[in-house]
């Protein structure tokens, strides 16, 4: 008997050691829990947890401390007190966290002359004991934002006090004064938190516009012109609900197979993932290879069926070298000639090792594009079910699959997006790059850049400092879009008609 109490008691210790968090404590409002690895830990409102990372050295990182600053969801308590076994964080879950993944999420670095080692913790809240989450309290109209390289616009909304933090009291605000009379944006101030940290403080008024806010915020870098640093530029925009190119046409996702081969159809979205390495100096050398046939795709950039509109790519979620997804996204025009669709060339990482010396480590992506069946129905080669109310077996992004004839086949929505009527489709993302959309009026003054070139960066602001950007238009019949935005309009039905190059074109404005 008692080796089965003991056999026991070490399978329960094993399980606990497989979750990674470890519990060390039974009052419901107060728990201590031990880090051994990455963890999830749910937890109850109103509730006190102490985080237990054993051995000494151990860091919350900056932006963890940061973003405690401003949350709904968690409160700091006590600062890594090391009691000689551990290092302990005491935090408070609030009355106001949201029944779901919770913000920030912890994360902890081990430091100084030991094994370099990091963990995240993610908090949930636990959603048998917990209301809707809809809780308003003083700080629920505040965001955070961390001043990065790669920020060039915020989503706000009216009444919100939006948080720029900096990790250098040295950069200025140099549209301070332009703030005095702006409709859309207060600034507050400048919260200090110590000699290295600050707060850059804008409040939304009320009265501010659905669109672009102005001014921008403006900040020259500590040094301007004797460092590496360059100016940065932040919008900030209220966006509406806005419909995307995936909200008209039929989209579609590469999933890896033996043969690479993605299935498309004219007028239709693409998406494919691969996995990219980033945060290690000692491979930057081959970066630049890489990215260029990442960003221009050298294989479709003269082609006039498919185009590179989007590459999104995953934050590194430590300062240490990561594996993270990119997901590239492509615009499938007509397709007249299926002899005419290139090849999408693209570099991925072949395994989770950041390996500098070892080439192996990437290899090319080339995936060739087909026509999807000329069936009524079909998804990525396969069939639409012919029965009615099939059985479910599986289920993905896609939708609802089940099996006929010994083959999977896709079960038909009623809603499938229907794109068998020529239509004009009129799409502009540019206050997302803190830029305003091209209207009819602005025109007149040819004040307007082409959303590609300013992408791409091949261009330069020769029309003043605020140009309209062009929307992206596509029309799913047989004829193209004006190039010319002013093109006179020639005849009218459904859409507006223009003349370019001797031939019929449709008219975007």
């Amino acid at each position: 008997m008692n080796k089965i109490i003991l056999t026991t008691f070490l399978l329960f210790f094993c399980f606990l050691s497989l979750i990674g968090a470890t519990e060390i404590g039974n009052d419901i409002n107060e728990r201590e829990i031990i880090i051994d690895e990455t963890s999830t830990v749910n937890v109850k409102r109103n509730e006190t947890i102490s985080i237990l990372l054993r051995g000494q050295y151990w860091d919350m990182f900056w932006k963890t401390r940061a973003g405690l600053e401003f949350s709904n969801d968690i409160e700091l308590l006590e600062n890594g007190k090391y009691d000689g076994s551990y290092v302990i964080y005491k935090i408070r879950i609030k009355e106001t966290a949201r029944a779901k993944e919770l913000e920030p999420v912890l994360q902890f670095d081990r430091v100084r002359n030991v094994v370099p080692a990091n963990y995240q913790v993610t908090l949930y809240v636990d959603e048998e004991n917990s209301t809707d989450g809809t809780i308003n309290n003083e700080y629920s109209n505040e965001k955070l934002v961390f001043f990065e390289n790669d920020v060039f616009s915020v989503d706000v909304k009216r009444n919100e006090t939006v948080n720029l933090f900096f990790n250098s009291r040295s950069w200025i605000l140099t549209t301070e004064r332009e703030f005095a009379n702006s409709n859309d944006i207060e600034f507050l101030g400048i919260e200090n938190v110590d000699e290295y940290y600050c707060y850059y403080k804008f409040k939304i008024k009320e009265t501010a516009k659905n669109n672009l806010l102005y001014p921008k915020i403006k900040f020259k870098p500590p040094m301007a012109g004797l460092t590496n640093e360059y100016s940065r530029v932040i919008s900030l925009v209220i966006k509406e609900e806005e419909k995307t190119l995936d909200d008209y046409l039929p989209v579609y996702y590469y999933k890896p197979n033996s043969e690479q081969i993605a299935y498309i159809e004219s007028y239709s979205i693409l998406y494919v993932d691969i996995k990219k390495s980033v945060g290690r100096d000692e491979i930057d050398w081959r970066q630049p290879r890489y990215s260029r046939a990442n960003s221009s795709n050298f294989n479709i950039e003269d082609s006039d069926i498919v185009d590179l509109i989007d590459v999104k790519s995953e934050n590194c979620p430590t300062s240490e070298p990561c594996i993270v997804k990119e997901t590239y996204k492509y615009l499938i025009k007509n397709v007249k000639n299926v002899d005419d669709l290139p090849p999408i060339e693209l570099y991925t990482v072949t395994n989770d090792v950041v390996d500098s010396n070892t080439e192996s480590t990437y290899e090319q992506l080339s995936i060739t594009l087909k026509l999807k069946s000329s069936s009524d129905c079909s998804l990525n080669g396969y069939q639409c079910c012919s029965k009615s109310n099939p059985k479910i077996y599986y289920q993905d992004e896609d939708g609802d699959w089940s099996i006929e004839n010994g083959d999977w086949c896709i079960i038909k929505d009623p809603k499938v997006k229907n794109t068998t009527k020529p239509q004009l489709i009129r799409i502009c993302d540019a206050y997302s790059i803190g830029f305003q959309c091209c209207e009819k009026e602005h025109l007149l003054y040819d004040n307007y850049i082409s959303l590609e070139n300013l992408l791409n960066h091949s261009t330069t602001l020769v029309y003043g400092n605020e140009p309209c950007v062009l929307h992206t238009c596509i029309y799913t019949g047989n004829y193209p879009i004006c190039e010319n935005p002013n093109t006179k309009v020639v005849y009218t039905d459904t859409e507006n008609w223009g003349i370019e190059n001797n031939d019929w074109c449709v008219i975007c404005y």
